[in-house]
């Protein structure tokens, strides 16, 4: 995370094993952490769950499985979808995800996390400047391939009051 005045502001990342986050504060100097095989166990909020924020970019695969189990309806805006994902209990609470798409493009326009009666945001994430494509290697290992990810990511923890604006700048595949 980084501003241009201010220089590195935090730090979003994961490896094979584990997750983490740090935040620039004056006031206290932390870095949280989670090991994967512990995450489960973890009674952490469903909305700072790791995979929300990997789902809320697009760069999560969602199974033939999971796929049955979505609605999806016209959205309130003209040319979105909305997928309402079964409700799913994490952290002790019950909470459904929604997603908004594009109709033409299929891209995420915005991932919410509500409440198990769907009536409370509990945390958003929006794409406010579309997507841009990397190429990458193909896994067949002929040609190349390309992964699209925000160019910007708005997250938003609603109860917490917890706002992070990430711009994706110099990224590496």
């Amino acid at each position: 995370l980084y501003h241009n005045a201010a220089g590195t502001m935090g730090d979003i990342g994961s490896n094979d094993t584990e997750y983490w986050f740090w935040v620039r504060d004056k006031t206290q100097k932390a870095l949280y952490y989670c090991n994967y095989d512990e995450a489960e166990a973890n009674r952490q909020a469903a909305t700072f769950q790791p995979d929300w924020i990997k789902e809320a970019m697009g760069l999560r695969v969602i199974s033939e499985s999971e796929m049955a189990e979505i609605s999806v309806k016209p959205g309130e805006q003209p040319g979105t979808l909305v997928l309402t994902h079964r409700p799913h209990k994490a952290g002790g609470e019950t909470y459904t995800r929604v997603t908004i798409l594009d109709k033409a493009t299929h891209q995420i326009r915005e991932h919410q996390l509500r409440s198990g009666d769907q009536k409370t945001i509990l945390a958003r994430a929006e794409v406010p400047e579309g997507f841009k494509s990397y190429d990458i290697a193909s896994e067949s290992g002929s040609g190349n391939a390309s992964v699209s990810i925000p160019a910007r990511l708005k997250l938003t923890w609603v109860q917490e009051g917890l706002e992070l604006d990430v711009t994706f700048r110099n990224v590496l595949i």
